[in-house]
């Protein structure tokens, strides 16, 4: 089954670049469209935030690291906070209102976007249009946070109260938090099976608790079964294995997009390598499935006019 090894947003028209072009087997083609789908956010946007405090969006460092590997990358916008499944009917819609369904692609699914990436893959309008999914960070097997989410206000009164000072109740998002349970991810695998002839690799994040920032040391205990549990401060890492799976990779749940919040400066130029090795794992990966498609399509038998 599985083997271990070592292992900016959308198309607006201040971000997007023509992609560059790449020879291959004599013919000249478009670099990789990887298509990227953010994790959840309850807000209903792509912007990673703790409380009213604004970071950047979910994909801008993400895109500048692909981009600088020569790939082409668009962020899907506007998909919402419900079920996997109608996320990706969302992130299908966006993606067909920019022309994009029509040209090979790769999707990328940072935690509950694998998930979508996932279901995205299944309803794809084009037969063999998808060449890979690549997830990182993603509850395959169910979130315990997600769990625990949903009775916050019994299982950690206090972290409750704080977060709804902070402006965050949770206690009205808690309907999305049932799509990611174990119960709930048991019945989406069931019914979202590997697609076939399609690359599929999980890309696995963990970092020690003792090496954990405070917010995630805080929480830690509140959803871990015991300390050793290995995570990226949210998802097991168990449950982060999919498909065939790379890592694990010493960033947590925030710096696998580039964001290194509350590290000190060694350990985020640190966490700076790292998140380099991973999109560097992830490109490699990527540009080896293009090139495979492109040795399959050249030699196709031709069809006669």
């Amino acid at each position: 089954m599985a083997s271990a090894s070592d292992t900016r947003s959308g198309l607006t028209s201040r971000h997007y670049k023509p992609p560059p072009l790449i020879e291959s087997l004599g013919m000249t083609t478009q670099a990789p469209l990887v298509v990227y789908l953010h994790g959840l956010n309850t807000y209903g946007d792509n912007l990673v935030r703790i409380g009213p405090v604004i970071f950047g969006t979910m994909s801008e460092h993400l895109q500048e690291g692909f981009e600088k590997r020569g790939m082409e990358f668009v962020a899907v916008e506007g998909m919402g906070w419900d079920a996997p499944e109608i996320q990706a009917q969302e992130a299908l819609a966006f993606l067909k209102s920019k022309g994009l369904t029509d040209r090979p692609v790769h999707l990328l699914g940072q935690s509950v976007g694998g998930l979508v990436a996932r279901a995205l893959a299944k309803i794809w309008p084009k037969e063999n249009g998808v060449l890979s999914i690549v997830t990182f960070g993603t509850p395959h097997y169910g979130a315990h946070v997600a769990e625990h989410s949903l009775e916050l206000h019994l299982r950690a009164p206090t972290l409750y109260k704080t977060l709804k000072t902070f402006g965050y109740d949770a206690s009205t998002r808690s309907k999305t938090f049932g799509h990611f349970t174990r119960a709930s991810l048991e019945k989406f695998n069931a019914n979202t099976p590997t697609p076939a002839g399609v690359q599929c690799t999980s890309f696995v994040c963990s970092v020690p608790k003792d090496e954990l920032t405070l917010p995630y040391q805080l929480i830690h205990g509140k959803f871990h079964p015991t300390p050793t549990t290995e995570s990226d401060g949210f998802i097991f890492c168990e449950s982060q294995k999919w498909e065939s799976y790379r890592g694990p990779y010493k960033l947590d749940h925030f710096a696998q997009m580039g964001f290194f919040l509350f590290l000190r400066k060694k350990n985020r130029e640190a966490a700076r390598r790292e998140f380099d090795r991973m999109l560097d794992d992830m490109a490699k990966m990527i540009q080896g499935v293009q090139a495979n498609d492109l040795k399959r399509e050249a030699f196709q038998p031709k069809k006669n006019p």
